[in-house]
Parts: structure tokens; C-alpha cells; sequence
């Protein structure tokens, strides 16, 4: 990620979606193990501690790293009781 940040300028923003390995822990799993035999390019799950790490030195976006259905959930969200196993954040890069 570093090296990648190096690359953009000032002001520039890091937008990420990622599947969740500490939400629904066994059917992540499952899902992970099942797709990655199929799939040319495997797929890692993180925690919410590994994919907050991608944001180092970046300036968060309120709400920071959050469940996606979370990241400025809307009014009458059909979501809001539900727990889905991906996280997404937005940082600036100062």
C-alpha cells in the first residue's frame, strides 16, 4: 500500500472493499475456501484490524472503516440489523 500511495498526490483519495475474516467466521470461511478453489485470483479475508492498517497515515473519512452496509447507511436502511461480512473506508491521503 505504501508503494502505491507514494505514487498519487497530495489530496488524493483510497477508497477500499473488502471481505471480512471476523465477521460470520465460519461461513467466511467456508465462502473463502470455496471461491478460491475456483477462482484464478484468490481472495484473502481480513479483520477490521488489517484492513483499518491499509489507511496508515492516511485522514480517515467519517465513518472510518465500518461494515459496508454501515458506511453512511441511509434512512430505512434494510441492513441496519444485520451483520454482513465486508468492511470499507475512505482515507485522504494530507
Amino acid at each position: 500500500m505504501a508503494r502505491l500511495l507514494a505514487a498519487v498526490p497530495s489530496g488524493s483519495y483510497l477508497v477500499i472493499a473488502h471481505p471480512a475474516s471476523d465477521v460470520a467466521v465460519d461461513k467466511m470461511a467456508t465462502s473463502m475456501r470455496n471461491y478460491n478453489k475456483q477462482a484464478r485470483d484468490p481472495v484473502t479475508a481480513r479483520s477490521h484490524g488489517q484492513v483499518s492498517g491499509f489507511f496508515e497515515g492516511l485522514d480517515l473519512v467519517e465513518p472510518g472503516v465500518v461494515q459496508l452496509h454501515r458506511w453512511r447507511a441511509g434512512v430505512g436502511d434494510l441492513a441496519a440489523d444485520r451483520e454482513l461480512a465486508n468492511y470499507g473506508g475512505v482515507g485522504r491521503k494530507p
